[in-house]
């Protein structure tokens, strides 16, 4: 990772940009909660949060610009969690897989994590790509899971073994 790309721990002054990121269409219509969410909601989420050891909220800068935000929950024990992202909508080309692979090398360093775990609409190809190339594979399918108001989605599971010692992985 370059020097100048960081993941570091959101902040109360990273409110209102994450949250505006966040209710942008393009990032709302990938969210298994869809609906625009108000300014109480996320600050009500973000207090929360921040209460809560195995939630980590993080914001990904390039030279000093925030691009994009990352989440880390830990499920129960083991150093085992789930992951959410997006990038600011007008983030340029390449940003995501930044991002990507610094929230990776933070999961690793600082949380010490085993296993990532990311689930994807099937339709959502560019994140299915994207789980991909940083080396999540395929664990399996939950057909027609969530629905969106409209239809039934099937969701792809991921994820991400690091190398830690007694385990062979990514």
């Amino acid at each position: 990772m370059n020097a100048k790309n960081i993941v570091r721990v959101m902040t109360d002054a990273d409110l209102a940009i994450v949250l505006a990121w966040r209710n942008h269409s393009s990032v709302r219509q990938q969210m298994f909660h869809s609906a625009e969410i108000s300014e109480a909601e996320h600050e009500k989420w973000f207090s929360a949060c921040t209460m809560n050891d195995k939630r980590h909220l993080l914001v990904y800068e390039e030279r000093g610009k925030p691009m994009g935000f990352v989440q880390f929950t830990e499920l129960n024990a083991g150093k085992v969690a789930e992951w959410g992202f997006y990038k600011s909508p007008t983030a340029p080309a390449g940003v995501g897989h930044r991002l990507g692979s610094a929230a990776l090398d933070y999961a690793a360093d600082a949380l010490a994590l085993v296993k990532i775990c990311g689930n994807v609409f099937e339709s959502n190809k560019g994140s299915i790509r994207f789980h991909e190339k940083l080396g999540f594979e395929l664990e399996g399918t939950l057909r027609m899971q969530h629905y969106d108001g409209e239809s039934y989605l099937d969701v792809w599971c991921f994820g991400y073994i690091f190398n830690v010692q007694g385990i062979i992985g990514k």
